[in-house]
């Protein structure tokens, strides 16, 4: 994610993912920060909805159980 066309198509497409609550996205430091429902979908299918849409993104460890910061990159297709 490296301008904001990027950053508009990550949140249009991946809101419609399963369970998705919500989407924060900051293009500074290339991060998605996903709140989403664990008993609707898990990290597994999200990163799955970004590989959907051409993006890699991976889990960061954080702070709560049902967020993932998931970190897109400029690893555009």
């Amino acid at each position: 994610m490296h301008c904001t066309g990027c950053e508009k198509k990550i949140k249009d497409n991946i809101r419609f993912e399963k369970g998705i609550k919500s989407i924060t996205t900051n293009l500074d430091d290339k991060t998605v920060v996903i709140e989403y429902d664990a008993d609707k979908t898990n990290v597994q299918n999200i990163i799955e909805g970004f590989k959907k849409i051409k993006y890699e993104a991976c889990e960061v460890k954080g702070n709560s159980p049902s967020q993932v910061d998931a970190e897109t990159g400029a690893t555009k297709k």
